[in-house]
């Protein structure tokens, strides 16, 4: 399932705890294919572990 959620840019890769090393290269060709969340602009892009952060 994480496969394809972050294949079609529905997730990010929590690199912090990340033990799957397909994941990575997997978020990178989303970015570069501006695939779901990465179509937003970069200020738009805030990741889960940012906005539990922040309070919101």
């Amino acid at each position: 399932m994480n496969i394809k959620l972050v294949r079609c840019g529905a997730a990010w890769v929590y690199h912090h705890c990340d033990q799957d090393p397909t994941l990575p290269p997997l978020e990178a060709e989303a970015r570069q294919a501006k695939r779901g969340l990465w179509i937003l602009l970069a200020s738009e892009q805030v990741p889960p572990w940012a906005r539990r952060r922040k309070g919101g």
